[in-house]
């Protein structure tokens, strides 16, 4: 998982919104789709399609999913 997170903030840093949600996706499928879905409300065919590379979710459903996963995504000021 480890080598995962490192992916996500690679993806932040450049600004790649389909591979963060590739990313978050893969912690996902490692936690159980139908756990996540049953938490978020969110149905996991919705879960599937959102969370793989040619997803295109909102910050809304990236941020609630990162939320249940346990991930938090933070803000500093670049250089």
């Amino acid at each position: 998982m480890k080598e995962t997170i490192e992916k996500i903030n690679q993806a932040i840093e450049r600004c790649e919104h389909q591979e963060l949600a590739y990313q978050v996706g893969k912690i996902a499928r490692e936690k159980g789709m139908s756990h996540l879905a049953d938490k978020t409300g969110l149905s996991r065919e919705t879960l599937y399609r959102t969370l793989s590379r040619k997803g295109n979710p909102c910050l809304k459903t990236v941020l609630v999913v990162m939320n249940e996963l346990g991930l938090k995504l933070s803000c500093d000021q670049s250089s």
